[in-house]
């Protein structure tokens, strides 16, 4: 008896919170209502108008020009394939206007970065082995196409982001990552990154950004993995490059990189350290 009033009550939390999210999803079509509901809500993010995020009791509403189209199917397709906590999503849509829309679940709990500092070993040895035991989920997961999940472009993101694809082969992906060098870089250089750069990788889901901003943790679990926009399809090195791109210089994440992952890829991160080093943009 007590399970099944349980199971009613979720059923209805769940079903109120959907509502609400529906709601609050429409509400960007309304100029006035708009300002009027962020100004009592809480603000995660701004940056400019191009993305807003913000949380209002148990939904965060994410909109703007430069939110991926493809983030809440990508969020949907990882809810349905994996057990790895991430944000339910309730709507998402694109405006009129060309902004695009997603309401979604707020998971309770910190964000890894913010409490990282206050750790001691123990505790980030702790959280690290969650990390490694997730990544080992996702990777479980094969495909033969590089790309994004739905068969949709290949993303890099540096400091400016590279779309292309998606592709069929590593070759073809290799000569992607290879066509943004800059016009300067001496054929040298060109010829030797393509006799470095290996082509018989397995092809594995890959998150592309496992970064303590996008790692939500309570009472020493994690409880949330965040933005999934870059996901994809990727070689199985792509998880541990990435992982290096832009890290906050005041933490000591990358550190345990090793522990994070099984095995390290040391000429695949060395590669790509210099390509970055070579890019146009």
């Amino acid at each position: 008896m007590a399970a099944a009033q349980e199971n009613t009550q979720k059923e209805g939390d769940e079903q109120e919170s959907m509502a609400k999210a529906i709601e609050l999803s429409r509400i960007v079509e309304d100029l006035p209502r708009l300002n009027e509901t962020f100004r009592q809500s809480q603000s995660i993010f701004v940056n400019s108008v191009r993305r807003k995020v913000f949380r209002l009791d148990n939904i965060v509403l994410k909109f703007g020009s430069d939110i991926s189209p493809f983030e809440a199917k990508y969020l949907r397709f990882i809810s349905e394939v994996t057990n790895i906590p991430v944000p339910r999503v309730y709507r998402d849509y694109i405006h009129d206007n060309g902004t695009k829309v997603i309401a979604m679940e707020y998971i309770p709990g910190r964000i890894l970065s913010a409490i990282w500092p206050e750790l001691c070993d123990k505790e980030k040895m702790k959280l690290v082995g969650q990390v490694r035991e997730i990544l080992d989920k996702i990777r479980q997961h094969r495909n033969t196409m590089i790309g994004g999940i739905y068969d949709t472009p290949a993303v890099d993101v540096r400091m400016f982001k590279l779309e292309g694809g998606p592709f069929s082969t590593e070759e073809q992906f290799n000569e992607f990552l290879l066509s943004d060098l800059s016009p300067a870089t001496p054929e040298i250089f060109r010829s030797t990154f393509r006799r470095l750069m290996k082509t018989n990788h397995n092809i594995v889901l890959t998150h592309c950004d496992i970064s303590p901003q996008n790692i939500v943790v309570n009472n020493g679990q994690i409880v949330g993995i965040l933005d999934w926009e870059s996901a994809g399809w990727y070689p199985e090195y792509w998880e541990y490059v990435k992982f290096f791109n832009a890290p906050d210089p005041s933490l000591d994440w990358i550190n345990y990189a090793e522990h994070i992952f099984p095995e390290t890829y040391d000429l695949q991160f060395t590669v790509d350290a210099f390509l970055t080093r070579c890019l146009a943009h």
